[in-house]
C-alpha cells in the first residue's frame, strides 16, 4: 500500500485497476479467438472440433500476449490497444500456421522424406 494515500484508498485503487485489466484482457481474448475462428471459417475447409478449439485458443492467447506486451505503451489509448490485439489474434494464428508448414517442409527436405501431414480427424 502507498503510504502517501489515506488508509484503505490504495488497496481499492489497486483492486479496481486489476479488475479493469482482467476485464480488458478477457475481452481481448474473446475477440481475438472469435477473429481466429472467423478466419478459419472463411477458409471453407473441413473443421474438426480439435482444429477449431486449437485455432481459437491460439488466436486468443496471441491477442492477450500482444496486449500485455504493449500495455505500458498504449494503456492510455485502450481502443488502439484492443484493435492491435484483435488483429494480432487473427494474424497470429495465420503466421504460426505458415511457420509450422514452412518448418515441416524444410525438415522433410533435409531428411529426404515426403511424409504427408498428420490428419486432424
Amino acid at each position: 500500500m502507498d503510504p502517501t494515500l489515506p488508509s484503505g484508498l490504495g488497496d481499492s485503487l489497486f483492486a479496481n485497476s486489476a479488475k479493469q485489466l482482467s476485464t480488458f484482457m478477457s475481452a481481448v481474448f474473446m475477440g481475438s479467438s472469435l477473429g481466429g475462428l472467423a478466419r478459419m471459417l472463411l477458409a471453407e475447409e473441413e473443421l474438426p472440433l480439435r482444429k477449431v478449439v486449437g485455432c481459437m485458443l491460439l488466436s486468443g492467447v496471441a491477442g492477450v500476449i500482444v496486449a500485455l506486451l504493449l500495455w505500458d505503451y498504449l494503456a492510455e489509448n485502450r481502443a488502439l490497444l484492443a484493435g492491435v490485439s484483435l488483429l494480432s489474434g487473427v494474424g497470429g494464428s495465420t503466421t504460426i500456421d505458415f511457420l509450422f508448414v514452412l518448418i515441416r517442409n524444410k525438415a522433410q527436405k533435409l531428411l529426404g522424406t515426403s511424409a504427408s501431414a498428420p490428419s486432424d480427424k
